[in-house]
C-alpha cells in the first residue's frame, strides 16, 4: 500500500510540475503604467497586458504600487489586499439598467481537443457594493467575443455559478470559481463576467450599508485574482506527449494524421483543426521552416491530382498564415499520386505531410 502511494505522489508531483497555467498574467502583476485612476474610456480596450474588455463596459486595475486611494489597497469599491502577490481587477457584475463588465484574455495555446482543462479563478464582493448577486460566470470560445455596447453577454455558451444565496457567510471573502472543461480543440479565450440578464440574477441589496461611492449605490462590485486554465491531473501527461509531437521528427516527413479531406475537395475538415494548431504552437515558439507536401489518392487523372495536393498543401499553409507565421518560413509543393501509403486504403494515401527544418 505504502509503494502504491508514493508512486501516485510521484505521479501527482510530475503531472503538476508540467501543467502549465494557460493564463498570461494571471494575477493581473503587469501593467502598462501604475494605475492611478479608474477606468472610465469605454474605447480603450486593453486593461492590462494580456487583458481586454470584450465589450463597451470598463474594467478597473488594482495594484499596490498606487498611493491612490482610489486604486490601491484601499480604494473606490472598498479596502482589499490582493490574494496574492499586489494585483488584482474589478468588476460590475450587476446593475439595475443591466450594465455589466467583463475580463478577456487570450490564453498561451490552443487548447487540445478532448482534454479536461481546471479553469478557475477568486472573486470577492467589494465592500462598498450596495448589492451582492448570486453568481459568476465564464466563457472559454475559440474566437474573442467584442461588442460595442455595455450590457449583459447572455450567451447560453458560458459556465454559470449560481449560490444558493446572494448574501451568505462566504461573501466578502476572496471566494474560488473552479469549472472542468471539456476541449472541443482550438479554444483559446478566456471571458470572466456575469451572462445572465439583470432580471435573472438574484441580488441582495444591502440596505443598511451607507453609500461610500455613487458609482456602486445601484450596482454588485467583485474583485478578480488568480485566475488559471490548467489541464487536469490524468490529461497533463498526454499533452506532454503531443508536445513532442512535432519536435522529435525534425528533417524527416510527418503526416498530420488528424488532417482529413473528402474525395476530390481541398477544403479543410473542422476535425482537422486541432493538430494543425498544436503545429501553429510549434512554430510559435520554434523558428523553424516548414515544407509542406500535398498527396492524392491514385484515381483520376495525374495531372488534376498533382493540382489537387498543391491545393491541399496550399489550404494548411493558408491555415498557418492565418494564424500568423510568415510565408517565408513556409514552401509548398503538390506531389500527386506518386507516393502513396496504401493500395487498399485511399484515405491514407490522401494526406498532407510536413517536414521541419527546411
Amino acid at each position: 500500500m505504502k509503494g502504491k502511494v508514493l508512486l501516485f505522489c510521484v505521479l501527482f508531483c510530475i503531472a503538476n510540475s508540467m501543467a502549465q497555467n494557460l493564463v498570461l498574467n494571471p494575477g493581473f502583476e503587469d501593467y502598462f503604467e501604475c494605475p492611478t485612476e479608474i477606468n472610465t474610456t469605454p474605447n480603450t480596450k486593453l486593461i492590462a497586458p494580456h487583458w481586454f474588455s470584450p465589450s463597451a463596459g470598463t474594467p478597473d486595475l488594482f495594484n499596490h504600487c498606487s498611493k491612490n486611494t482610489v486604486t490601491g489597497v484601499s480604494n473606490f469599491a472598498g479596502v482589499v489586499n490582493a490574494l496574492e502577490g499586489k494585483g488584482y481587477a474589478g468588476i460590475i457584475s450587476w446593475k439595475k439598467d443591466g450594465f455589466s463588465e467583463y475580463l478577456s484574455t487570450k490564453l498561451s495555446s490552443p487548447l487540445i481537443k478532448d482534454t479536461q482543462y481546471i479553469v478557475s479563478f477568486q472573486y470577492r464582493l467589494s465592500r462598498y457594493s450596495m448589492y451582492a448577486s448570486d453568481r459568476m460566470g465564464l466563457l472559454i470560445s475559440a474566437d474573442s467575443i467584442f461588442v460595442n455596447h455595455d450590457k449583459v453577454l447572455n450567451l447560453e455558451t458560458a459556465y454559470i455559478r449560481k449560490r444558493a444565496q446572494a448574501l451568505d457567510e462566504e461573501t466578502g471573502t476572496w471566494q474560488k470559481m473552479e469549472y472542468a472543461f471539456l476541449a472541443q480543440g482550438g479554444e483559446q479565450y478566456l471571458t470572466i463576467g456575469n451572462f445572465s440578464p439583470a432580471a435573472q440574477t438574484k441580488v441582495k441589496h444591502m440596505y443598511w450599508k451607507h453609500v461610500q461611492n455613487p458609482v456602486l449605490e445601484n450596482a454588485a462590485y467583485y474583485y478578480i485574482d488568480e485566475v488559471s486554465v490548467i489541464p487536469s491531473i490524468t490529461d497533463s501527461l498526454k499533452i506532454e506527449k503531443e508536445k513532442n509531437e512535432f519536435s522529435e521528427a525534425q528533417f524527416t516527413p510527418i503526416p498530420l494524421t488528424e488532417l482529413k479531406f473528402d474525395h476530390d475537395k481541398s477544403v479543410i475538415k473542422p476535425s482537422s483543426y486541432a493538430q494543425l494548431d498544436r503545429l501553429v504552437s510549434y512554430l510559435e515558439k520554434n523558428q523553424d521552416k516548414i515544407t509542406i507536401t500535398g498527396h492524392t489518392d491514385q484515381s483520376g487523372n495525374e495531372l488534376y491530382n498533382l493540382k489537387l495536393s498543391e491545393k491541399r498543401a496550399n489550404a494548411v499553409a493558408n491555415y498557418l498564415v492565418y494564424r500568423g507565421i510568415k510565408t517565408s518560413r513556409i514552401k509548398v509543393k503538390g506531389v500527386g499520386s506518386k507516393s502513396p501509403l496504401s493500395s487498399t486504403d485511399l484515405d491514407k494515401n490522401r494526406r498532407v505531410e510536413i517536414i521541419l527544418g527546411k
